[in-house]
């Protein structure tokens, strides 16, 4: 949900306006789009790999938390927010898209 506009950096945020803006219009992703195709990304391959789903998935949830930890994160928030970004139960739906074989 955006925030209450407060007035105290306005030139800020008119700057963040147009350049949001330039990348529509550009069709260039923002970060939290390339984030969000990363992590899709990352289930496909999990989900893809075949016996070894759950220990690549281990692996990849532990290296996130880590991570996520060594940034000052709450380990037990960033095990549950890894669990439902990695362990998604959709990636065989994304697949083809994944992969480019769209039809």
């Amino acid at each position: 949900m955006p925030r209450e506009v407060s007035g105290t950096a306005e030139a800020q945020r008119q700057r963040m306006i147009r350049y949001r803006k330039h990348l529509r219009e550009r069709q260039c992703p923002e970060t939290d789009a390339v984030d969000g195709a990363v992590a899709d990304a990352v289930a496909v391959l999990v989900r893809m790999s075949g016996q070894r789903a759950d220990q690549l998935s281990g692996y990849i949830g532990r290296a996130a938390v880590n991570l996520l930890e060594s940034r000052g994160y709450d380990r037990k928030e960033a095990i549950d927010r890894v669990r439902r970004r990695v362990g998604r139960l959709e990636a065989q739906d994304l697949i083809p898209a994944a992969t480019g074989r769209n039809g």
